[in-house]
């Protein structure tokens, strides 16, 4: 969230509505890595405005009610639609591994294969 910090600073909240949003997302849609490729996918985007927005609705009064409340416009401020097909989901061969493995989500991502899984794919070590 570095990024929404760089980008928002210290702007209050009270000035953060649908135009504000709407070049942050032009932003981040139109930024490029060096080779070219887009910086942030739409996925990324969607998250960083979910952030964004409950930052702004975690502002409370004294009765706890918001203080902020924001009517987002999404179509307005151009949120990218997510496609689900096209999203990368960890499939069941990995959940599986981990089940018989017994090794944690995390510790499933970290193995290396050249490393960890022997090349006949018959032995996992487990090496911190």
């Amino acid at each position: 969230m570095v990024y929404l910090n760089e980008q928002i600073g210290d702007k209050p909240l009270a000035s953060i509505d649908n135009p504000e949003a709407r070049t942050l997302i032009a932003k981040m849609v139109s930024e490029r890595t060096k080779d070219g490729k887009r910086r942030f996918s739409d996925k990324t985007v969607v998250e960083y405005f979910r952030v964004l927005r409950k930052v702004i609705a975690s502002a409370l009064d004294e009765r706890f009610n918001p203080v902020h409340q924001r009517q987002w416009n999404l179509a307005a401020i151009c949120l990218p639609r997510v496609n689900p097909k096209k999203q990368c989901r960890p499939t069941f061969v990995f959940y599986f591994f981990c089940a018989v493995t017994g090794l944690r989500v995390s510790g499933a991502i970290a193995m290396e294969i050249d490393k960890h899984i022997e090349s006949d794919c018959s032995i996992v070590y487990v090496r911190q």
